[in-house]
């Protein structure tokens, strides 16, 4: 009913949870991606933010974390993960975006749109941002802004400023590869809006994440994860009721 007004879809997925490995995560990407009506996915690390609970028993147990407060934005990794280095997990976040945003899949969010009664424009413009942000900016698209301003003197303290016989020339190569990587992106992805919007029978397209479940069907991340909710980081824990 929701997609007959025209809503959207955007959901967060927070890599890194004690459980995690690459594989868990690349599996779950394609499940959501096979089963799961969702236009926009933002990744996050899971990060023990300051004030928080989790900071706090990290602190308390002398677990290492990272002291640059700027780090803390949930897309950098912040402390150690129990099964997955650094390395990987940064990598993986690196991974996600590209796993989730595939050409493939892109054109599969808009088919589902038109599908749906959706202006294809309102799910292109979000997705080209969400889709480059991290790949071509090296930045989370919460944190994007067009043309983003580069000023040699604004530096973080303790950082030196770079010799400007050195930065305009950087600068300049910089814009314009970052310039012709939106340009292609923006080419490419209103290449696929207008295949699918030139799909004769795009109207009745149908597949597993718009298909009414069965009663007697559950999706596969419902299967993966249902006995395992009440135990995941975070949870609140029940307490019985002691008989007196």
């Amino acid at each position: 009913k929701w997609r007959s007004h025209g809503a959207l879809t955007c959901a967060g997925y927070i890599l890194g949870f004690p459980g995690d490995t690459k594989q868990s995560i690349l599996r779950d990407i394609a499940i959501i991606q096979r089963e799961l009506p969702v236009d926009i996915l933002e990744f996050f690390f899971l990060t023990p933010l300051p004030g928080s609970e989790d900071h706090k028993k990290l602190y308390t147990r002398g677990v290492p974390m990272d002291p640059d407060m700027n780090n803390y934005d949930l897309e950098h990794a912040c402390t150690a993960h129990p099964i997955m280095s650094k390395a990987t997990w940064e990598q993986v976040y690196r991974d996600a975006w590209k796993r989730y945003y595939t050409d493939e899949h892109v054109e599969t969010v808009l088919r589902r749109g038109l599908a749906s009664g959706l202006n294809l424009r309102k799910i292109i413009d979000p997705m080209t941002i969400f889709s480059g942000a991290s790949r071509i900016e090296g930045v989370h698209p919460l944190q994007y802004g067009y043309v983003r301003r580069k000023v040699r003197s604004q530096r973080r303290h303790g950082m030196p400023v770079v010799n400007p016989i050195a930065f305009y020339p950087w600068r300049a190569f910089d814009f314009t590869v970052v310039a012709l990587g939106w340009l292609r992106l923006f080419l490419r992805y209103r290449k696929i809006m207008k295949r699918v919007m030139a799909t004769p029978d795009a109207q009745s397209y149908m597949d597993d994440a718009l298909r009414p479940p069965a009663p007697e069907t559950a999706d596969h991340l419902v299967e993966l994860y249902a006995q395992a909710i009440p135990h995941t980081h975070g949870a609140p824990v029940r307490k019985h009721a002691v008989a007196g």
